[in-house]
């Protein structure tokens, strides 16, 4: 993998899993081989079947698919994280909201206890 460009390890990098698996069975792996590769292993083999074509003669319905995919694999990510930051934010309000009702009830606690 190490021989492809940067920009090509980036993309394989941030390829999918079934993304991987999908264009090496295009490429005419054997679908129970793909299915029994790991990640690494997927990446490797598409590393390989990229290096094996010297001139780059890709298919370039493949090339715009599998961007494609690598920009709705990061725009669910960046959905996903904030969807995280928005629960976060609101079990953080939900918990400053307790303790401000806390507080109440500790001071009013101790004022009847003084009064």
């Amino acid at each position: 993998m190490e021989q492809l460009s940067e920009t090509q390890q980036t993309a394989i990098k941030k390829a999918s899993s079934d993304r991987l698996r999908l264009l090496l069975l295009k490429a005419g792996y054997e679908e129970e081989v793909v299915l029994a590769c790991n990640r690494d292993e997927l990446m490797s083999k598409y590393a390989e079947l990229l290096l094996a074509d010297p001139l780059g003669n890709t298919d370039h319905e493949d090339e715009d698919a599998f961007r494609a995919d690598l920009d709705r694999d990061r725009a669910r990510y960046e959905h996903e994280l904030m969807i995280k930051r928005m629960e976060l934010e609101s079990h953080e309000r939900i918990e400053r909201e307790r303790l401000a009702i806390e507080r109440a009830k500790l001071k009013q606690e101790s004022e009847i206890k003084d009064g």
